[in-house]
């Protein structure tokens, strides 16, 4: 947040430079500093725009020492490309990856795959997750979140009993 105010600041004190001297290019970059405030936050408001993200979790049950699966598929169902777009999942579960960046065109989509080594047993929640996005510039940096879940029982290790 402190990014936008400094702008901010930075065109106060031109705007305040033009009003005291009357030259035109403190006037100039007064309008800039505006604009690429401006612009910049919608363009970060727009990224997370348009975005439809699903969640497949294809393990259910697993045992410690195997692996739990799940896709998250992102679709970009604008006809404006993403230029980054970050996936953060809020998931319980040891060891789970936390999410992946990723460039979205026009009417596209991106999977990610993700495989935990299940080392403790237990019942784990795989999300929710949040939706990073911003504009070029780093001036602004917008979440979203998202609600789905699934969920994982992980049971202890099976031992092969002699006969």
């Amino acid at each position: 947040m402190a990014r936008p105010i400094g702008i901010l600041a930075l065109a106060g004190l031109s705007f305040l430079a033009a009003q005291g001297t009357g030259i035109r290019l403190f006037f100039h970059l007064f309008y800039l500093l505006l604009a690429l405030l401006v612009l910049s936050y919608l363009w970060a408001w727009f990224n997370l725009r348009g975005l439809l993200v699903q969640r497949e979790t294809f393990t259910h049950r697993s045992q410690v020492g195997e692996q739990a699966r799940e896709r998250i598929t992102i679709r970009n169902v604008w006809p404006i490309p993403k230029l980054w777009v970050e996936l953060q999942d809020h998931s319980n579960m040891p060891q789970h990856g936390s999410g992946f960046v990723t460039y979205l065109p026009a009417n596209e989509r991106r999977r990610w795959v993700a495989r935990t080594p299940c080392t403790m047993r237990g019942k784990y929640t795989l999300g929710p997750a949040t939706l990073i996005s911003g504009d070029p510039f780093g001036i602004f940096r917008l979440e979203r979140k998202l609600e789905g879940t699934g969920e994982v029982l992980v049971y202890p290790k099976t031992a092969a009993l002699p006969g």
